[in-house]
């Protein structure tokens, strides 16, 4: 009992600096827990168990039938509200030593686009919890992306988001191969082996987002260069391709692993992951 009044008191009396590092922690939980159940579901489909995939609103959707369903996303929400204001920091007052260089300045905005999407994600969770509902991930990405076309030059600017997509998929698959982001990992206080094991499902789930990602990239550039928004896809319209390649089923089960790893990675990332605030 006093170890728990304890841990109370500390958190009570806890730096800004602390709880920032409490919201972000909570916050790769949140994100991890979306990952998971997009590839639960991925896998589902694929197995031919399940008759849908989900984009990360959709997981969100499928926690209000749930026990506890509405608690959850709200837990949810404030920890995805977390992540993007660490992300915030990050891109602002860049804790991690980014700096200025090109590559600083490319990572430092990559993680401002994080946190307004996160934003995003946690606005829906808490609509969710009122009842409300969203446009699924397809609906919506054509529509911003009709919206994009509308403007002076819109098409060769969803050309350059598609680019630009693609591009950070590379890289996605650069940090599987080099496994780059165990660099950030608290190393510690955890054992050789269980670190092989983390690295390896960091790996497969990097790989995993670099692919989803490589065809989301490229559905938009298909859209620039035919002028046509209906041909943007999200996370689910980007699973819902896989199915229609030979062994789909197979594909699509084997990606909703990939997505399934990268979210245990962000569990680990939850516990073990290094954050300084104040750095």
């Amino acid at each position: 009992m006093n170890d728990v009044k304890r841990a109370v008191n500390n958190a009570t009396n806890a730096p800004p600096s602390k709880w920032i590092e409490y919201l972000a922690r909570l916050g790769y939980a949140a994100k991890g827990l979306v990952y998971i159940i997009i590839g639960f579901l991925a896998i589902k489909t694929g197995m031919g168990t399940g008759t849908q995939v989900e984009d990360s609103g959709g997981a969100l959707e499928t926690l209000v039938n749930e026990p506890f369903g509405k608690s959850m996303l709200i837990i949810a929400g404030i920890g995805l509200m977390g992540y993007a204001f660490w992300r915030l920091i990050q891109a602002v007052k860049d804790p991690e030593h980014e700096g200025t260089s090109t590559k600083g300045i490319m990572k430092r905005a990559g993680y401002a686009i994080s946190a307004f999407l996160h934003g995003g994600l946690a606005l829906q969770a808490f609509r969710l919890t009122a009842g409300g509902s969203d446009k699924s991930g397809d609906t919506s990405a054509q529509d911003w992306t009709a919206r994009l076309m509308a403007q002076p030059f819109g098409r060769y600017l969803i050309i350059a988001v598609g680019v630009g997509i693609m591009i950070w998929a590379v890289r996605e698959f650069i940090a599987a191969y080099h496994a780059r982001f165990m660099k950030k990992i608290e190393q510690p206080d955890v054992n050789p082996k269980t670190l092989d094991i983390i690295r390896t499902i960091g790996r497969v789930g990097y790989a995993a987002r670099g692919l989803v990602s490589l065809i989301i990239g490229f559905f938009l550039m298909t859209a620039g260069f035919k002028s046509d928004s209906s041909k943007a896809k999200g996370l689910s319209g980007a699973l819902e391709s896989l199915l229609q390649q030979p062994y789909g089923p197979w594909l699509l089960a084997l990606v909703g692993l990939g997505l399934l790893a990268y979210g245990v990675f962000q569990l680990v990332n939850a516990r073990y992951r290094i954050i300084r605030p104040a750095a």
